[in-house]
């Protein structure tokens, strides 16, 4: 029951949402590489499987399997199962504003907490969200982020965010 209802990350609760969310398939077709992620995965928020560090999440994930055979759940002549088939996805979810949902959603997290808001009853949210303002927002990042790309011989500056 608890690992169909944590959070590993984003908009991903349970395991099922997680494998969907980092690996574009169901929880049961993961292989041996991508169920190593979940201790970090769990532990991070989903942060490593989806960051811009996939060496780092590779690196955790090599911890794991390890530590599986040092303690003998993981047979050494496994290790040919260390080679994840295919990579995990970068976006997680098509979430359009996602700062702005996730804002929202620990609001409501919040009132339910506090008892204001029955989780056992329906609920409609209506917010002050403009997406075309929003998608007008984003294309002028974009331009003004891809001003800041380093030129052949400049220095980089590394400006890959803008604030909102």
């Amino acid at each position: 029951m608890y690992l169909n209802q944590v959070n590993y990350g984003g908009m991903a609760y349970g395991v099922e949402a997680a494998a969907e969310t980092y690996f574009g398939k169901s929880a049961g077709d993961l292989i041996l590489p991508e169920c190593a992620c979940w201790p970090d995965c769990r532990k991070r928020r989903g942060f490593t499987i989806r960051s811009r560090t996939p060496d780092l999440a590779k690196q955790r994930q090599q911890i794991v399997l390890g530590l599986m055979e040092q303690t003998g759940t993981l047979p050494a002549s496994s290790a040919s199962q260390r080679r994840p088939r295919r990579s995990a996805t970068t976006q997680p979810l098509p979430i359009e504003a996602p700062h702005f949902v996730w804002l929202i959603k620990d609001q409501l997290e919040a009132l339910f907490a506090s008892g204001r808001l029955n989780p056992n009853q329906s609920l409609v949210v209506r917010t002050t969200l403009d997406l075309n303002d929003q998608h007008t927002a984003e294309q002028i990042m974009a331009r003004r982020l891809q001003a800041f790309k380093p030129k052949a011989g400049e220095i980089n500056h590394n400006v890959n965010n803008a604030p909102w």
